[in-house]
């Protein structure tokens, strides 16, 4: 039998380290931005960068929720309904800050709203589980990633802007959040297959195995080592032709490039830990954490604003 052990961190414990290192993420975010106008830029350059850094354990927690999300949701087409209705929120401010006729922030046209990543690789999710045919609808929102991948390539490699294509619509991990997510994703099946010969010296049927301690820690392990490989895999590419091939990297230098991205690596150490259990799950905490994305960067805006106008 499998012993009673358990892995330690709920869903709703990662939901909150996510939140509390992205928050980080985003301070360091206004800190570079703003640093310039500041009495000690340097200093205020090398927080801004560490802070940034800290951030990078946020996304890889995000898609391995939306990948753990799509799979046990009985409604994953709300589920998906809810990322988009906050993702057009905070798409329709930043089309605001671009266009509007006094620069109220400098550099809006060169920063990537993260949230799209979730959408379209949740979308890519969504139609997976659909039945027949209809899977292949994933095509779309694949091909729109790798639409923003390869001119991305493309003006790397050319040192040129594709003003059809504003850097405020793209994916901001591209292809690199499409293949971590499909590996977190493809990790439970994939457990499920090696488990059948360990459920029998377990004692159990194969439906509880994904259950047990053995089985969970199983899938984690093997969606940890897809995410390690393609990391490592990006990592090496951005090194290829001055960082054209580099999946979170652009010209106007708004995102960060592969080899600080690569610190997203330290959230194996959290991720292998989850529990494969949802936590606390209140419609309270729903509201709030789709809530706080767009709250807390209008507060984080407000505060740089008033401290550096």
């Amino acid at each position: 039998m499998d012993d009673n052990r358990k892995l330690p961190l709920s869903g709703f414990v990662l939901k909150l380290i996510a939140i509390v290192f992205m928050t980080l993420d985003h301070i360091g975010l206004f800190l570079s931005m703003y640093a310039g106008s500041s009495a000690n830029p340097e200093t205020m350059n090398t927080a801004a960068m560490v802070l940034r850094y800290a951030g990078r354990i946020a996304f890889p927690i995000f898609a391995f929720l939306l990948a753990e999300g799509m799979r046990y949701s009985h409604a994953r087409g709300k589920y998906i309904l809810r990322i988009l209705g906050v993702y057009a929120l905070v798409e329709i401010v930043q089309i605001i800050l671009v266009y509007a006729p006094l620069e109220i922030i400098s550099g809006a046209e060169a920063i990537t709203n993260p949230l799209s990543d979730l959408l379209f690789c949740g979308l890519v999710l969504y139609c997976l589980r659909l039945p027949k045919w209809k899977k292949l609808l994933s095509l779309l929102p694949i091909g729109f990633i790798l639409l923003c991948y390869f001119v991305g390539v493309y003006e790397n490699y050319a040192d040129v802007s594709v003003n059809w294509l504003p850097y405020y619509l793209r994916p901001a991990y591209s292809v690199f959040a499409l293949l971590i997510t499909l590996g977190f994703y493809f990790a439970f099946p994939l457990a499920y297959k090696m488990g059948k010969g360990m459920c029998e010296q377990l004692g159990i049927s194969e439906e509880l195995f994904p259950e047990t301690y053995t089985g969970r820690r199983l899938i984690n392990v093997l969606g940890l080592i897809f995410f390690f490989i393609v990391t490592v895999a990006f990592w090496g590419l951005s090194y290829l032709a001055s960082g054209a091939f580099d999946p979170v990297y652009n010209v106007n230098g708004a995102t960060l490039s592969m080899s600080a991205e690569s610190y997203c690596l330290l959230a194996i150490i959290v991720l292998y830990f989850y529990s494969g259990k949802r936590g606390y799950d209140s419609k309270g905490f729903r509201y709030f954490e789709y809530a706080y994305f767009p709250v807390h960067l209008a507060l984080l805006y407000a505060v740089f604003y008033l401290i550096f106008m």
